[in-house]
């Protein structure tokens, strides 16, 4: 609403995104990093990365690397997906 914000074209053409987040933003420095690089690129890049998901991406990390479950990952941190703007709710 800032109409000094208005002259950017990114928010001209609607290219302007909260970064994603699950417990934390995506961009903190700790391993999500990557998720978070991953993410912005469908995001700017969207006919490159027409092919990727980033909540395959994500249940890879948190199964293989932080040893979650799967129906941990379903009930805790899909709906931070969700809200947090990775996904969208289905």
């Amino acid at each position: 609403a800032d109409p000094q914000w208005q002259a950017i074209q990114a928010v001209q053409a609607g290219q302007i995104y909260p970064y994603a987040t699950d417990y934390l933003s995506w961009d903190q420095p700790d391993p999500r990093w990557i998720l978070g690089l991953q993410w912005l690129a469908t995001k700017i890049q969207p006919e490159i990365f027409a092919d990727f998901s980033i909540l395959d991406e994500a249940h890879w990390f948190y199964t293989e690397l932080y040893g979650l479950d799967e129906e941990t990952f379903q009930q805790q941190v899909v709906p931070l997906l969700v809200n947090g703007g990775v996904i969208e709710a289905e």
